[in-house]
């Protein structure tokens, strides 16, 4: 891509100091600017940066091209819902919202009329990802699809071993911690796979072990089109696993996400269908990025 006109990425993390890098990555000759949400943050001497916003209405004014929102959790719509109504496109880190009111108070739909907003799911741009639904699609190798179980889980104070886990997001309810909110991309995929999900039944559960205020596993029923889909996310396990596992008439299929690999087995036969690359991260979230910007060429009115 070439381009001089201006993207905003807003907030001052390391998400929001990862999509600075991408973006430059991305887009030769970028202008990319910041709006950060810590007064105190060392985003700005973060190279790779054109310009730094103090406010909104800086940032606003400068009319970027698109807008990049990795924000805390529950600012995502209020940053999103400003930029949606000037009709510039906006990625807006997951989770969307941490209160459902908030959906109300915003209207995204209402503001994003002109289909300008995306959320960062990018589980679904992983290679695996994308040959996992071509297989499912095509009932390749498993036939008619039986059962479906899906399983995440990682241990908490591992995540940011350089901070007390207490103290982080992950473990705050009003920053959109829990396990539900921190480990939705498990609900994107299982939706963009196997979906319209119809009906759900879920449990969220605290094994008090954490000693944290927040749910720390999750176990859920997805009912779709008569199939059943059996989620598991939880904080706990020391060992981390991610996977999807369909069940068919003719065998199984399994999606090691972590591994970035697809195996079909039959009759204790397993069958290496699909082996990823290093690097599979970063492809997902430049892949990600350059699907969102193709919206670029979108007129605004």
């Amino acid at each position: 891509m070439n381009s001089m006109e201006e993207y905003l990425v807003i907030g001052s993390g390391g998400m929001a100091r990862r999509y600075i890098s991408l973006l430059r990555s991305i887009i030769d000759n970028a202008n990319v600017s910041c709006l950060p949400t810590s007064i105190n943050s060392s985003i700005r001497t973060y190279t790779g940066i054109d310009r730094i916003y103090e406010t909104i209405d800086e940032a606003l004014h400068a009319d970027p091209k698109a807008v990049i929102v990795a924000s805390p959790a529950p600012t995502h719509l209020e940053y999103a819902s400003i930029f949606l109504k000037k009709n510039i496109p906006t990625l807006i880190e997951k989770p969307i919202s941490v209160h459902k009111d908030d959906i109300l108070e915003y209207d995204i739909n209402s503001d994003n009329s002109l289909g300008l907003a995306e959320v960062a799911y990018c589980l679904r741009y992983l290679p695996s990802a994308e040959k996992f639904k071509e297989i499912i699609d095509n009932q390749t190798y498993v036939g008619k699809i039986l059962n479906v179980i899906a399983e995440v889980g990682q241990y908490l104070p591992d995540w940011r071993p350089n901070i007390d886990y207490r103290d982080s997001v992950s473990a705050n309810k009003e920053m959109g911690g829990g396990v539900l909110l921190e480990l939705s991309h498990e609900i994107d995929y299982l939706n963009w796979l196997f979906g319209p999900i119809e009906k759900v039944a879920c449990q969220l559960s605290n094994s008090g072990s954490l000693e944290i205020s927040v749910e720390d596993s999750v176990d859920a029923i997805f009912t779709s089109s008569n199939l059943k889909i059996n989620l598991h996310m939880d904080f706990l396990q020391r060992t981390p696993t991610r996977f999807c596992k369909v069940i068919g008439k003719e065998g199984n299929l399994i999606w090691d996400i972590l591994a970035d690999s697809i195996t079909f087995s039959k009759e204790n036969v397993i069958k290496v269908v699909y082996e990823g690359e290093k690097n599979a991260k970063d492809y997902m979230y430049k892949e990600m990025i350059k699907n969102f910007l193709r919206q670029d060429s979108m007129p605004r009115v």
